[in-house]
């Protein structure tokens, strides 16, 4: 991919991020999927997946991958969303999981976006969650609650959103981690579309990521419960906090790039 210098400013610390995340210079780009990209599909028997190519360049981890059940696999579904493909979820039991992933173990700060299509906005669903060996935990969290609200978790934290009644369009979802911070609401920011939410926590934020994290899961919960029915467009994630003018020309980015 080449990547204009004409609209893209690429310097190791401050990227300004208005063309696609650019691989060759930003390292803190630890997971990228990408539906727009065909070429990052395997298919076990199409359109069911078996795998999903990361196309960052900090990552260790590729791809995100299916089991050996066929019926538990993720379908990817063409000319979609502006023209583009995505990954849809039956909502009964399809999951994608990444591990091992030890590399945000202790982590005191990250910006994970993700652009995803709720089908149901007032069951309680999981479209990413991080877990121990054991037990699902409240870290890289995105989810829908029974009562039609978006909720978030990061940090062993986790918070619904007051502001904003769940949808079932495509959205531009950006959780905002950053443990040096000293209350709740500024440790954690969620924002739909580019707007911040108000939140309301039953879970305080920590000071880092949990050490003993070493799988994310896309589509269901750890212990194989509120599963997602839906679709995911787009993944990005970042190890550091990424600046207010970084946050914005990514989210224009993907909001541009999907049609929202």
């Amino acid at each position: 991919m080449i990547i204009s210098t004409a609209n893209a400013h690429l310097s190791r610390g401050s990227v300004f991020l208005t063309d696609p995340p650019p691989k060759a210079a930003e390292t803190t780009l630890e997971i990228w999927f990408d539906g727009a990209d065909v070429a990052t599909i395997t298919y076990a028997t199409a359109p069911y997946i078996q795998a999903w190519d990361d196309k960052s360049v900090g990552s260790t981890v590729k791809p995100a991958n299916t089991s050996g059940n066929s019926t538990i696999k993720p379908q990817y579904i063409t000319n979609f969303q502006n023209g583009k493909g995505v990954v849809y979820f039956d909502g009964v039991n399809d999951l994608f999981t990444i591990n091992p992933f030890a590399n945000l173990q202790g982590l005191t700060g990250c910006t994970y976006m993700v652009v995803y299509k709720t089908l149901s906005g007032s069951t309680t669903q999981t479209v990413s969650q991080m877990k121990t060996n054991t037990t699902g935990v409240n870290e890289l969290y995105f989810g829908v609650t029974s009562g039609s609200t978006f909720s978030v978790g990061a940090g062993g934290g986790f918070a619904t959103a007051t502001g904003t009644t769940t949808n079932t369009n495509f959205n531009v979802h950006t959780l905002k981690f950053d443990g040096t911070k000293a209350t709740n609401d500024t440790k954690l920011i969620y924002r739909i579309n580019k707007i911040q939410q108000s939140l309301s926590f039953t879970a305080n934020v920590g000071t880092a990521i949990n050490n003993n994290v070493a799988y994310i899961h896309l589509g269901e919960s750890p212990d194989g419960t509120g599963d997602f029915i839906g679709y995911i467009a787009e993944i990005l994630l970042y190890t550091r906090v990424l600046s207010d003018v970084e946050t914005a020309n990514m989210e224009n980015y993907l909001a541009t790039k999907w049609g929202l």
